[in-house]
C-alpha cells in the first residue's frame, strides 16, 4: 500500500475495518479503502483537472459517479495493479474493461462481520459518509453506462459525464 505525503502517522483500521489514515492538509480522517486518499485530497485535485478527469499521479485518473456521489479512481498504466485502457481522451473518456466498485458487505469478503449498513443501525444519531453499494459502469466518449447491478438510483441509466468540481 502506498502512502499518501499528506497522511500522518500510520494508516490505521476503522470501527468496521477499512483503512484510513489522518490528512494534514483536510485535518481529518480519509478513508483509503473507499479511494478517498493517496494523494487525491481536495487541495491537490484543483490543481490537476484535465476535461472531465482528475489527474491523481502519472497512472491515476477519476471520474464523478453521480450515483456514488463520489469520485471512482482508477489505474491506466502501471504492473502492480488492475490497470484499465484509456483512449487518451480527457474530455471524451473511453475505459475498458467496464469498471466495478464494491463497498462494505458487497465486497464479498467472508469475515467481514460489519458494515456500513449494521454501522449506521447501531450509531443512527451519527451521520456515516460512506454506504455499502454496488456500482458497475461502461465509461465510453465521456458517457457513464451504468449497469443493472448497481445499488443506485442510475442502474440502468446512461449519463453524459460530469466535468469535476
Amino acid at each position: 500500500m502506498i502512502k499518501c505525503k499528506h497522511c500522518l502517522g500510520d494508516i490505521e483500521k476503522n470501527e468496521i475495518n477499512e483503512e484510513v489514515c489522518f490528512c494534514e492538509l483536510t485535518d481529518n480522517y480519509r478513508n483509503i479503502t473507499l479511494g478517498d486518499c493517496l494523494g487525491n485530497c481536495e487541495s491537490q485535485e484543483e490543481e490537476m483537472i484535465k476535461g472531465r478527469l482528475k489527474i491523481i499521479e502519472d497512472n491515476r485518473v477519476a471520474f464523478y459517479c453521480m450515483g456514488c456521489k463520489c469520485y471512482h479512481y482508477i489505474s491506466i498504466n502501471g504492473i502492480n495493479h488492475p490497470v484499465w485502457n484509456f483512449n487518451g481522451d480527457y474530455n471524451k473518456p473511453t475505459f475498458s474493461p467496464s469498471v466495478l466498485v464494491k463497498s462494505g458487505h458487497y465486497t464479498g469478503k467472508e469475515n467481514i462481520k460489519d458494515c456500513w449498513c449494521t454501522y449506521a443501525k447501531e450509531h443512527p444519531e451519527e451521520k456515516i459518509p460512506y454506504k455499502c453499494g454496488i456500482c458497475h459502469s461502461f465509461v465510453t466518449d465521456g458517457k457513464i453506462q451504468y449497469l443493472s447491478d448497481c445499488t443506485h438510483e442510475f442502474a440502468g441509466r446512461t449519463v453524459e459525464m460530469e466535468f469535476p468540481k
